[in-house]
């Protein structure tokens, strides 16, 4: 059976890879029906039976930590986007993502030192968009001195949750109540993730460890919840060469159950997966090697809507269409939730995309 597992893998990898965002001017019924259906129905179906208990508890781990959700809560074609793409290699910035958000505010430094003034204004918590007369955006923000402020564009971006834009357009209600009910329909995932700063690099190379221990992995929401811990771990400085003198081991540790956010949202709760914590750490370091006297700092960060869950039907019933959708074609909506899939590869697709719509508008 894992055998076959691998022809699956490959057939989706080499043979019928469901991109996502869907291809323009392509036939993608097929992709449609893939995520009509859940990834473990489909794996058990191409394979003809259930996976070996080991393999079930790696595919399992695997969605937990990419998707925040189990094998038999994600779309097929969604899981299978995730899981196929392993086979293509993949680009690993050094010190992970931070590293593309590094070059982003890099590249508008260098817009703002040609312009002579400045294109962010930090420390402002925008908390209202709504379309106005004369075919413009009226947007409203909070300063970091308390003082509402607005100003009038041609158009605005969405490039938020929907979990929280649908709170700040007043007017969306009246304008698109469609949309406004497929955002209510975007589930979310809670999650925790630990950063521990290491005062050396780690002795042993690797970008990803998954910790299936003995292959008794939880495989429901129940189960993960009464088993709560972290998954898996990656090598922050991966990438970053052999003359890196220190590291950073991000763990990352999903909450794959309804009510999961609740459990982090208390202080005294936070401290309770804290102490839960050291004792994963530790482990941790043992397996690569590390001493304890090594680790520098640890932060822990909690994620009450960490990202979107990839649930079957999400594209094929059009609930992706409506959440794309813009307002008046003035308002646009970019963010990973626009189809309903957790990769930071979607997001940059869909900011071109809208991005090349929106200069054609202005142009």
């Amino acid at each position: 059976l894992f055998a076959r597992y691998a022809e699956v893998v490959q057939y989706y990898a080499n043979e019928a890879y469901p991109e996502i965002p869907l291809p323009e001017g392509r036939r993608n019924d097929w992709i449609l029906e893939l995520d009509t259906i859940t990834l473990k129905a489909d794996l058990e179906a191409k394979i003809g039976a259930p996976l070996p208990p080991l393999l079930a508890a790696a595919v399992q781990a695997y969605c937990y930590s990419s998707f925040g959700a189990g094998w038999d809560e994600i779309s097929a074609a969604s899981g299978w986007n995730f899981l196929a793409a392993e086979e293509f290699g993949r680009w690993v910035l050094p010190g992970g993502n931070a590293g593309l958000a590094t070059a982003f505010r890099q590249a508008i430094g260098t817009i703002e030192a040609t312009r002579g003034d400045r294109i962010v204004r930090p420390h402002c918590r925008v908390v209202d968009v709504r379309l106005a007369d004369d075919d413009r955006v009226q947007v409203t923000w909070r300063a970091a001195d308390g003082v509402l402020r607005s100003l009038l564009a041609r158009h605005a971006v969405m490039a938020n949750s929907k979990h929280i834009a649908k709170y700040m357009l007043p007017d969306l209600v009246g304008l698109d109540p469609e949309k406004l009910n497929a955002m209510h329909g975007v589930p979310t995932a809670a999650y925790v993730v630990a950063n521990v700063l290491l005062d050396r690099p780690s002795p042993v190379p690797f970008y990803d460890i998954f910790l299936l221990d003995d292959g008794r992995f939880p495989m429901s929401p129940i189960e993960a919840e009464a088993h709560s811990a972290v998954v898996d771990v990656l090598n922050g400085e991966f990438s970053g060469g052999n003359a890196a003198p220190s590291t950073v081991l991000t763990l990352y540790w999903p909450l794959p159950w309804p009510s999961a956010r609740f459990t982090i949202a208390e202080q005294p709760s936070l401290l309770d997966y804290a102490e839960r914590l050291v004792p994963q750490v530790r482990r941790m370091l043992g397996v690569l090697g590390i001493p304890e006297q090594a680790v520098h700092q640890l932060r822990l960060t909690r994620w009450g809507h960490a990202m979107p869950i990839a649930k079957p039907n999400a594209i094929a019933s059009g609930q992706v269409d409506l959440l794309r959708r813009p307002l008046g074609n003035r308002i646009w909506f970019v963010n990973q939730d626009n189809w309903l899939l957790p990769a930071v590869e979607n997001s940059l697709l869909e900011a071109q995309k809208w991005t090349d719509e929106i200069r054609r508008r202005l142009a």
